[in-house]
């Protein structure tokens, strides 16, 4: 009986961290329409880039279903690395995301909901939120960058990040 009274916080605090979390970005003086192509050529073409080699994740798979009439965005990924540490054999990480992004082209100004699906550290899916939605708005703020046949002009669209939000939020299933 002692080991299950024990066993309580730690399961409510597992209970917690299992919930679905959630980060959401803003898009101030964008086009919808584009801000919903570029958020597909992100989830299509994800970067891992900005991460020093011995810490950069490399995509094994990334399966992503596009639901335009309901504005949302499914992606399946697996991401592998191998990190190296002093007088240690390299170990081998993996990680899989279910991801869920769903954009609400209607609000003022528009806005997604990046929400990983399942079990997850809410750390880690604050780390892959905020690099999805920073790789959105560099795609958006370059004066060269087209979509499909959408071509994305800096000029139109608002550069000024502080007009941008990111918010990171934790919900519990």
């Amino acid at each position: 009986m002692l080991v299950i009274a024990r066993m309580a916080p730690l399961l409510v605090c597992f209970l917690y961290l299992a919930g679905c979390t959630s980060v959401y970005s803003t898009f101030p003086g964008q086009s919808p329409e584009v801000v919903f192509k570029t958020m597909v050529a992100v989830a299509n073409s994800p970067l891992y880039t900005d991460r020093p080699l011995n810490k950069q994740w490399f995509v094994r798979q990334n399966e992503v279903y596009v639901k335009t009439e309901s504005n949302q965005i499914e992606i399946y990924r697996e991401l592998g690395r191998t990190r190296k540490y002093q007088a240690r054999p390299p170990q081998p990480e993996e990680r899989t995301w279910e991801i869920e992004i769903t954009f609400d082209p209607d609000s003022q100004p528009p806005r997604a909901t990046f929400t990983s699906i399942g079990w997850s550290v809410p750390a880690h899916v604050q780390s892959e939120g905020e690099a999805f939605f920073r790789q959105v708005h560099e795609l958006l703020n370059r004066e060269d960058a087209t979509i499909g046949d959408t071509p994305v002009n800096a000029s139109e669209n608002s550069t000024d990040d502080s007009e941008s939000s990111m918010v990171i939020t934790n919900d519990e299933e």
